[in-house]
């Protein structure tokens, strides 16, 4: 794994809330609770240029961090009593990589609410990235599948 360099080409130090990546071998050995949404996180992430790490805080469980996007994976429950992880962003530089990446999380999900965002986070994300916040997966290419109806 290379390390992020500053502008003036110095090694940049990893944030202290920030573990090495997730790996398929070490992916299902840790949070086991969470290894089945972890393996779709893990797999989505590779597929949009990112990589998913294991945060350390005591509210997130992992994030997903690529160029210009950052994303928290955190745990809610429901008022049903399940549980399941949602999206945040955590001021990705390029909004639009950002909401395409969390689309291709709630997408990848199936039909759950795993890998929702809070609507106020995804319109907000939305309106940053220049994208009508009304649609869900309103950055689709012409040839994706819409994915799940809510």
């Amino acid at each position: 794994m290379t390390s992020p360099m500053t502008k003036d080409g110095v090694e940049a130090a990893a944030p202290k809330e920030i573990m090495p990546p997730f790996t398929k071998k070490n992916l299902g050995s840790v949070l086991c609770g969470w290894s089945h949404d972890l393996e779709i996180a893990y797999r989505i992430a590779a597929e949009n240029d990112s990589k998913l790490y294991r945060a350390t805080d005591a509210y997130v469980v992992a994030r997903v961090i690529g160029h210009g996007v950052r994303l928290a994976l955190y745990p809610h429950r429901t008022t049903a009593g399940n549980y399941h992880l949602r999206v945040r962003d955590e001021a990705s530089k390029d909004a639009r990589k950002a909401l395409a990446v969390a689309d291709a999380l709630d997408r990848g999900a199936g039909f759950n609410c795993t890998f929702q965002m809070k609507l106020e986070s995804r319109s907000a994300l939305a309106r940053r990235a220049g994208v009508d916040s009304t649609s869900r997966f309103a950055l689709l290419s012409p040839g994706q599948p819409e994915g799940p109806k809510s």
